[in-house]
């Protein structure tokens, strides 16, 4: 609210200042600026004695008021570290069980975190990376296993006396010892 609005018609080009703070006095609708500058004062000198009781009181608070304080302080200090110890083992326990199925420690770390901070997309991308790894390599597992067309499926692996004159005698002497009934089947008893 300004002045023109208070006094309207009654304020011209001609007012004077000493006018002006006469028409605010005799206006009822509004304070004066005498009665503004003490009721401003008398606020001030509140907030004042306010900020003082303020530290009166924190001053007077007992020993044991102040201990408790301190105490509870270090209550929520202690469990602070204690959310971030569990945390920590649980992510160390969870990578020794993911490093057990088969993942490297890069891996089970992430996934491990993931899990421990309840971080669910990151586990489950931790999850499909993995899963792909290890279906390539079992595909290159199944291709390094698969025989190739024309590769000799009938292929004989019984001992004879022919391939057992083709090896050396240190190999006759081990297939001898590794399959004794066998090599007396061949060679008879003293031959």
């Amino acid at each position: 609210m300004n002045v023109r609005e208070i006094l309207g018609a009654r304020l011209t080009e001609d007012t004077t200042i000493e006018d002006l703070i006469e028409m605010l006095e005799a206006d009822n609708s509004t304070v004066s600026v005498r009665e503004y500058n003490a009721m401003k004062d008398k606020s001030d000198k509140n907030a004042k004695e306010a900020a003082n009781y303020r530290k009166q009181l924190n001053a007077n608070k007992s020993q044991e008021e102040i201990n408790k304080e301190e105490t509870q302080r270090q209550m929520d200090e202690l469990a602070s570290q204690n959310a971030d110890l569990t945390k920590k083992l649980s992510i160390m326990e969870n990578e020794k069980k993911f490093i057990s199925m088969g993942y490297n420690e890069e891996s089970a770390h992430k996934v491990a975190s993931a899990l421990a901070e309840g971080d669910m997309k990151s586990f489950f991308k931790q999850q499909e990376i993995f899963n792909a790894e290890l279906n390539k390599k079992y595909k290159a597992e199944a291709l390094n296993n698969t025989k190739t067309p024309g590769q000799d499926d009938n292929h004989d692996d019984t001992m004879t006396k022919e391939k057992l004159s083709t090896m050396s005698l240190r190999e006759q002497m081990k297939f001898a010892e590794e399959n004794p009934s066998e090599y007396q089947s061949i060679y008879g008893k003293g031959e």
